[in-house]
């Protein structure tokens, strides 16, 4: 292939993403990534999972204004008979903005909204988180009232000791911090080999 024809092709549209967790005002727990606007929402949950902290133990799907779209394995059994396929459809065929739930039992909702279009950077490996804030709660803490309602009880003293250990399963034995956003840690993640994407 010639330098003419390799010069020829045409940039990727990378975009600019807010995630955020719905319900955990006025203290967000949110992330922004950088993602292809070709990337599937296949790729995208995974994206999310990682992103936000989830562990990927549970069903999701993205709801686009009438739309629903998911994991077309389970569509018999947990979606809606007129459910699309997330792996033929990207980004870019519902930007600018849709929720993504995950945990049909906890209800965590996620507002999603394409903010922009940047440039495209050869030299950096996407997707890319580039903010956020707050620890995602631990997986079946009951949705937001039960995380709000454990964090009430670690602020005043009253977690029962059985639920403050359960929670530090998730920590490795250390006290839970609410505040706690590692931004390396998340793109480590995000470019192991499990989470690579195209």
């Amino acid at each position: 292939m010639s330098s003419a024809t390799i010069s020829s092709v045409p940039a990727p549209t990378v975009f600019q993403i807010k995630i955020v967790l719905s319900g955990t005002d006025p203290l967000p727990i949110w992330r922004t990534v950088l993602c292809k606007s070709d990337a599937t929402l296949a790729e995208f949950h995974d994206v999310i999972q990682v992103a936000m902290g989830w562990c990927d133990c549970h069903l999701h799907k993205f709801n686009v204004e009438d739309r629903e779209i998911g994991n077309a394995d389970f569509r018999l059994d947990d979606y809606r008979d007129d459910a699309e396929d997330e792996r033929e459809i990207t980004l870019e065929d519902v930007a600018p903005s849709f929720e993504y739930e995950y945990d049909f039992g906890d209800g965590w909702e996620h507002d999603v909204h394409i903010e922009k279009e940047v440039p495209y950077d050869p030299k950096v490996s996407y997707p890319l988180c580039i903010a956020g804030e707050r620890k995602c709660p631990p997986e079946d803490s009951g949705g937001i009232w039960g995380y709000q309602s454990t964090l009430d009880a670690l602020a005043d003293g009253t977690i029962d000791d059985d639920r403050r250990e359960w929670m530090e399963e998730f920590t490795g034995g250390e006290p839970w911090d609410a505040e706690e956003f590692d931004l390396e840690m998340v793109n480590r993640n995000l470019h192991a080999p499990r989470w690579r994407m195209a």
